[in-house]
C-alpha cells in the first residue's frame, strides 16, 4: 500500500512502474491529449489571473492550483474549480505533507522520537493528514469502480 513512490525497489515496484507508465501513455502522456489538458488549464489560469487585475496577489497558489489540476485530470479524470473546498483541502494536505516529509522520515530512522511530546505532535499530524488524504483517494477509487465502462481507462485511478 506504499504506492510507487514509497515502495521498496523490487519486483512489486517494477510491476507498479510498468502499469503506471502504460496507463499514463494510454491517457495521452507524450501525445497531443496531454497538451489539450494543459491548454485547458492554461485558459482557466488566465481567466483567474484576469480577475486579479489591479490588485496584488500571490501567484504561488494559482500556479499550484493549475499544476495540481493537470495532475488531477491525469489521475482522476477531472479538474476542480480553484475555489472548490475539496480541492483546497487536498492542496492543503499535500502542502503540509511536504512540509512534514523530513520529520516523518526521521521517525523511520529513529522510531522512538515519535513518543517525545514536541516531535510526537508532528508525527501524529503526519499520520492524521496522511490518513485523510488516503481516505479521499479510497473514496475516489470506489466512485471509479461504479463506472459504466470499467474496462476502459480514462484516468490513472
Amino acid at each position: 500500500h506504499n504506492g510507487i513512490i514509497m515502495s521498496p525497489y523490487g519486483d512489486h515496484w517494477k510491476e507498479l512502474r510498468r502499469f503506471s507508465m502504460s496507463t499514463l501513455r494510454s491517457l495521452g502522456m507524450g501525445r497531443g491529449i496531454m497538451e489539450e489538458n494543459i491548454a485547458t488549464e492554461c485558459r482557466h489560469l488566465c481567466a483567474e489571473l484576469e480577475t486579479q487585475i489591479g490588485q496584488p496577489f500571490d501567484l504561488t497558489h494559482l500556479l499550484h492550483n493549475a499544476v495540481s489540476n493537470i495532475m488531477c485530470s491525469m489521475a482522476m479524470g477531472k479538474r476542480f474549480e480553484y475555489g472548490d473546498p475539496t480541492f483546497r483541502r487536498l492542496l492543503f494536505i499535500f502542502e503540509r505533507l511536504i512540509e512534514l516529509f523530513v520529520t516523518a522520515h526521521i521517525f523511520n530512522i529513529y522510531p522512538l522520537l515519535r513518543f517525545l511530546p514536541i516531535v510526537g505532535r508532528q508525527y501524529k499530524e503526519w499520520v492524521d493528514i496522511s490518513d485523510e488524504g488516503i481516505q479521499y483517494f479510497y473514496d475516489e477509487i470506489a466512485q471509479h469502480g461504479n463506472r459504466d465502462t470499467p474496462d476502459q481507462a480514462r484516468d490513472l485511478i
